[in-house]
C-alpha cells in the first residue's frame, strides 16, 4: 500500500514539472474604451482550456460581443476585451485541466484606466472687470487626476492673494482685475503613473471705457498763430477707439486746421481762429461702452501790445468740474509776438515773391516787343529842305 502511495505521488510530481500556464501580458492595463489581448499559453498536455470571469462565471465563445475567448490550437486560447469599460475591471483566470486530478491557474488582474482628458476645452475666457471670474477646467481620468493651476510658471494657489479659489469646475478669481490678464495654465495629473495634460487658457479682462479732459474751458487768442492741443484722458479695454465733435459735428484731419496723434487723444486746432471756438466733445468707445467728455474752447480778438501776457505767464490754466489743472498747449506771450512777427514776415515775403514774377513777366514781355519791332522793314525819310544837299 505505501508502495503504491509513492508510485502515485512520483506521477504528480511528474505531471507538475513537466506543464506550466502563463497569461500574456500579466499586467491588465486597459485604456478605457480601448480593447487589448490576453493570451493563455500551456506546456504540457493539456486536456481543456477555459477563461473564468472576476465574477466567476465561464467565459463562453460568442456569448458577449465584447468579451470574446479563441482558441488557437490546443495550447493556446485568447480573451478579447472590446471597448474596455470600468465593470470589465476585475481578476480573470485561465483554467487548465491536464488530466481528471490535475488542473493548473493563471490569473491576470484587469484594470480600466484613463489618461488625464480634457473634457469641452475653452482656451480663452472674457470677463468684466470687478467680476468673480471662473476659469473653467474639467479634467476627467482613472483615477480621477490632481489639477493644479499655473501663472508664469508659479502655483497661483500659493499666492498671498486670497482671491484665487480651486473649485470642481475650475479657478474662481474675486473680483478679477486688469492685472489678472493673461495666460494661465490647467494641469491633470495621475502621480502614480506619472501621466500629465495641460491645457494654456487666456484670461481677458474687459473695462469699459472712461474719458476725462481735464480742463473745462480753454481759452486762446485769435490771428497770431496760435496752436491749441485738447487731451482727452482715455481708459478701458480693450482701447478705446476716440473721435472728436465740435458743437455735435464731427472734426477731421485737415491740413493747416485740424490734426490728431496716432490714437486721436490730442487734437490740434491750429493757427486758431474765432471761427474755432465752441464745445468739443471726445468720446471714446469700446465693445463694453462708450464714454464721452466736453471742453468749451473760448477764442478772443487779437490783443494790442499793452494786452499781450507777460512773459512770466506760460500757460492759460483753466479748472474741470473735478478740480484738476488743464492741460492746454498756448503759446506764452512772448511766444504770441515772435508768431505775429514771423507771420508779418512771412507775408511781407510772399509779396516780394509775387512782385519779383510781375517784374520778370513785364521783361520778358519788352523782349519780345523788341524782337517783333526788329523783324519790321524801316520806313522812308521823308525830303525837307535840310536833307537837300547840293553835290560838291
Amino acid at each position: 500500500m505505501k508502495s503504491m502511495l509513492l508510485f502515485i505521488w512520483g506521477l504528480l510530481l511528474v505531471t507538475t514539472a513537466e506543464t506550466r500556464v502563463e497569461i500574456i501580458p500579466s499586467l491588465g492595463y486597459i485604456e478605457l474604451n480601448e480593447s487589448k489581448v490576453f493570451v493563455c499559453a500551456v506546456e504540457g498536455a493539456v486536456q481543456e482550456m477555459k477563461w473564468i470571469h472576476s465574477s466567476g462565471k465561464p467565459i463562453k465563445e460568442g456569448e458577449d460581443e465584447r468579451l470574446q475567448v479563441e482558441q488557437a490550437g490546443k495550447m493556446v486560447s485568447k480573451l478579447v476585451i472590446r471597448d474596455a469599460q470600468l465593470p470589465d475591471a476585475g481578476r480573470y483566470q485561465c483554467v487548465c485541466h491536464f488530466n481528471e486530478s490535475y488542473t493548473e491557474t493563471a490569473f491576470v488582474t484587469v484594470t480600466i484606466i484613463q489618461k488625464p482628458t480634457f473634457l469641452n476645452p475653452k482656451t480663452y475666457h472674457e470677463f468684466l472687470e470687478g467680476s468673480d471670474a471662473l476659469v473653467p477646467c474639467d479634467v476627467t481620468g482613472i483615477p480621477q487626476p490632481l489639477v493644479t493651476w499655473k501663472r508664469k510658471g508659479q502655483d497661483v494657489m500659493r499666492t498671498e492673494d486670497g482671491r484665487f479659489l480651486l473649485t470642481a469646475q475650475g479657478l474662481l478669481i474675486r473680483g478679477v482685475r486688469g492685472s489678472d490678464q493673461g495666460l494661465y495654465r490647467c494641469e491633470g495629473r495621475i502621480v502614480d503613473r506619472g501621466e500629465v495634460h495641460i491645457l494654456d487658457i487666456s484670461v481677458v479682462v474687459n473695462d469699459p471705457p472712461t474719458a476725462r479732459i481735464r480742463e473745462g474751458e480753454v481759452n486762446a487768442m485769435a490771428g497770431s498763430g496760435i496752436n491749441v492741443s485738447l487731451t482727452c484722458l482715455v481708459n478701458g479695454h480693450p482701447h478705446p477707439y476716440i473721435n472728436w465733435t465740435r458743437n455735435g459735428d464731427p472734426v477731421v484731419a485737415e491740413p493747416g486746421r485740424f490734426g490728431f496723434n496716432s490714437d486721436q487723444s490730442v487734437l490740434t486746432i491750429y493757427a486758431v481762429e474765432k471761427t474755432d471756438e465752441g464745445q468739443y466733445t471726445c468720446i471714446a468707445t469700446n465693445k463694453m461702452n462708450s464714454s464721452s467728455a466736453n471742453v468749451t474752447l473760448h477764442v478772443s480778438a487779437n490783443q494790442t501790445e499793452e494786452e499781450v501776457p507777460s512773459p512770466h505767464s506760460t500757460r492759460h490754466t483753466a479748472q474741470a468740474p473735478d478740480g484738476q489743472a488743464a492741460v492746454v498747449s498756448i503759446l506764452d506771450g512772448m511766444e504770441a509776438q515772435q508768431a505775429a512777427q514771423l507771420a508779418v514776415l512771412q507775408r511781407l515775403a510772399a509779396q516780394q515773391e509775387i512782385l519779383a514774377r510781375r517784374v520778370a513777366e513785364i521783361g520778358a514781355e519788352i523782349s519780345r516787343l523788341t524782337f517783333l519791332q526788329s523783324l519790321s522793314p524801316p520806313e522812308k525819310a521823308q525830303d525837307s529842305p535840310a536833307s537837300a544837299v547840293p553835290p560838291v
